[in-house]
């Protein structure tokens, strides 16, 4: 039987555990918003490109090797998502809305599973499994990432890799042969993932340096599968050799300090206005004063988790555990090499840039509060509940930009856009009332490959004639239908 002090500490404990529960429960509740407002995600302009190509696959029977975009750099990406949009195509049929959904699903378990391995390798508990799944749900960025029929691969594979890492022990067969996958099919979508491969490689490789046999053993599989999956890529680019870079930009310190602030940046809401373009304004007042406040003081918490997280990843560099100093110098090299790499290439400050190292300040968090928890359990959870509630309270910005697109329609920009399920309304429309030739004259910021994709993929459109007028304006006398805006504010359709 337990004694009297036993079950006194086992009621004592009860309330927390439920606590400890209850703020999981409400963290996952966070990351599961993705999907919701399932009709107000977005449709641009690369994502009807990317399903178009992927549904052609289907069509010829001829699985591609590179994508039908082109990088800033000059090279073709990869055929990673081309393949993935495939097999939903084939599974799921065409509609946008399928897509969008299995790369939800697929970005969101990533999200998850390094969630739940940081939380492992800094031997946290529910309260920080809880923590570190609020950070990445309360991300409007990546709310908006998780949300597109985009590739978003190195995202995924990016959080793949830090569990693969973050597993306890050596590198048995099994991981080696996962990683290479998860490195192959990376490589495979965007060529921006080549430091975190070399990087990856390179902590590897200390680890094992004393033992050569061993590093051969473990690098070697790692490599030969990552080569095995890029076989049809290194043939593509073989055939046809990428276009020389543009020219790199002159280094400065300033430019480097400003994309060493960028892992940040997309943990917080600094700088959201990019996905508002000219309406971030309208949104500011439509939120309030105290969400305005917020908004525009955002630099402050990005200057927080910037202090909190590089502490914590100095502080647990040299742990004793060796997943711990995997995952912790893997994040300092990253956070570094990505800002080094992106300064001295010159490269503007595109926060999708940060698919390969959105993970480094959340490795860090984790370790500030392991390194604080060693002294002191009591503040340690303090500092874990501050955590949650701080993502807690940015959550509520992706809560109020869902609130502002189903108010006002969505935006007149370019990177929200008008939403998708209103885009498929107004063509329904339109193919509801043509008959036999219609042309459509686009007074919108709408990019004429999305419009022109739901025309196809709506089956009130099947067996009609609808055509997108050019910048030469429609034929003479041809049956023409006006799209503009229905209010100088906000993302509305109207169809003349």
């Amino acid at each position: 039987m337990r004694s009297l002090s036993e079950r006194l500490q086992s009621v004592r404990a009860s309330p927390l555990a439920l606590l400890k529960g209850l703020a999981v429960v409400a963290a996952l509740g966070m990351l599961a918003y993705r999907f919701a407002h399932f009709d107000l995600v977005s449709f641009i302009n690369d994502e009807p490109h990317f399903l178009t190509a992927a549904n052609e696959q289907l069509r010829t029977g001829h699985w591609v090797s590179a994508s039908p975009i082109q990088g800033t750099q000059g090279t073709t990406y990869g055929p990673t998502v081309l393949w993935f949009y495939g097999v939903v195509h084939r599974l799921f049929g065409d509609a946008p809305q399928a897509s969008i959904l299995a790369m939800c699903i697929t970005v969101t378990l990533a999200h998850g599973a390094v969630a739940l391995a940081l939380t492992r390798v800094f031997r946290g508990d529910a309260l920080l499994l809880a923590a570190m799944l609020a950070l990445v749900a309360a991300s409007p960025y990546q709310f908006f990432w998780s949300r597109l029929a985009w590739d978003q691969m190195v995202n995924v594979f990016a959080s793949w890799t830090v569990v693969l890492l973050g597993l306890p022990g050596p590198l048995g067969w099994i991981r080696r042969v996962l990683l290479g996958l998860v490195l192959g099919f990376a490589i495979s979508s965007h060529l921006m993932v080549l430091p975190l491969v070399a990087l990856t490689f390179t902590v590897l490789a200390l680890e094992l340096l004393r033992q050569p046999r061993s590093l051969a053993l473990t690098l070697g599989p790692v490599i030969a599968v990552a080569l095995l999956v890029n076989l049809p890529y290194l043939g593509f680019l073989r055939a046809h050799p990428p276009s020389p870079p543009s020219a790199s930009g002159s280094f400065t310190w300033s430019l480097l300090g400003e994309h060493l602030l960028q892992p940040a940046r997309v943990a917080t809401t600094w700088q959201l206005a990019y996905f508002f373009d000219h309406t971030w304004p309208d949104f500011l007042q439509w939120v309030g004063s105290t969400g305005r406040w917020l908004l525009e003081h955002a630099g402050w918490s990005t200057a927080a988790l910037l202090a909190v997280s590089g502490a914590g990843l100095l502080l647990t560099v040299r742990a004793k555990e060796p997943e711990q100093r995997r995952v912790a110098g893997l994040a300092l090299a990253v956070w570094l090499g990505y800002a080094l790499f992106y300064t001295v290439r010159g490269l503007n400050r595109e926060p999708h840039y940060q698919f390969p190292t959105w993970w480094v300040v959340a490795a860090g968090i984790a370790g500030a509060l392991y390194a604080l928890r060693t002294r002191s359990l009591r503040l340690a959870t303090v500092a874990t509940l501050v955590v949650l509630m701080g993502a807690g309270l940015q959550f509520l910005v992706n809560v109020a930009w869902m609130g502002y697109a189903r108010e006002r329609g969505g935006t007149q920009g370019i990177h929200y856009s008008t939403p998708l399920a209103a885009q498929q309304g107004v063509i329904r429309r339109l193919c509801e009332e043509a008959r036999g030739t219609v042309f459509l004259e686009n007074h919108t910021t709408l990019f004429p490959p999305s419009l022109g994709y739901v025309v196809r993929t709506t089956a009130a459109c099947q067996g009609l004639n609808i055509h997108l007028c050019g910048p030469q304006g429609c034929p003479p006398g041809a049956p023409v239908r006006r799209l503009r805006y229905a209010a100088p504010v906000g993302g509305a359709l109207v169809l003349e």
